[in-house]
């Protein structure tokens, strides 16, 4: 059971580079925003849903709604899904300007995980889990035409992951670190309304405690500025 738990653990590294709110808006415009997205790696494929706040364009408050779905041949045959609540904060202090040549984000985030798996269930054990990880990401807007523009994006981040085997009455917790390094194009169009429709499609290498992996990601996602 410690081999499933440790597959597990490793596959929850997030994507640091998917879409927020902050990254599509110069310094000093807020917004609001929303997106859907879908992640898929050998190990598990992940559905999340996204909306978030911008202050000013460079602090972020944002709220992710991930459901996963792992692979069972990473799991000893067992079926299981799980859904995590993530809060993430991010701060931008440096926009890319005439006199500065990119734009540089941080990021910190929560992630309470709840599993689901009648495999487990039908021999009494019961999983629950939660992540914290934090990640850097640089970026630079380039214009393609009046309407049209992409950002190039890259991102490291962090994660430790925790989840605990409750199996007769009986708690046990593994533990995992992993890192990543993703690269993403932010394709934007802007319409009369100043609204912005954003399509991401990234790449992921996650790496650490429990080996390798690669994950695929597109984005889709709608941002309201406030000017």
């Amino acid at each position: 059971m410690k081999r499933t738990l440790l597959a597990l653990a490793l596959v929850l590294v997030p994507g640091v580079a998917s879409a927020q709110v902050s990254i599509w808006l110069q310094r000093g415009v807020s917004g609001y925003g929303g997106g859907v997205s879908v992640t898929g790696s050998s190990d598990a494929t992940e559905f999340t849903a996204t909306g978030g706040y911008s202050y000013q364009g460079f602090l972020d408050f944002d709220l992710n709604l991930n459901y996963y779905s792992f692979s069972k041949d990473k799991n000893q045959g067992a079926s299981v899904s799980a859904f995590g609540l993530q809060p993430i904060i991010q701060y931008h202090p440096i926009k890319q300007s005439a006199e500065i040549p990119v734009s540089v984000g941080f990021s910190v985030g929560f992630e309470k995980v709840f599993f689901s798996s009648s495999d487990l269930d039908s021999i009494g054990v019961s999983l629950s889990g939660y992540n914290v990880g934090a990640g850097v990401s640089v970026y630079r807007f380039f214009k393609l035409a009046p309407s049209f523009g992409v950002i190039p994006a890259a991102a490291f981040g962090v994660n430790h992951s925790w989840i605990t085997t409750t199996f007769n009455s009986q708690d046990s917790t593994s533990e995992a670190t992993g890192e990543s390094l993703a690269f993403g194009g932010y394709f934007a169009y802007i319409d009369d309304a100043g609204r912005i429709f954003g399509l991401v499609p990234s790449i992921t290498f996650g790496f650490g405690d429990n080996g390798s992996s690669t994950s695929f990601g597109l984005e889709f996602g709608i941002i309201l500025s406030q000017q």
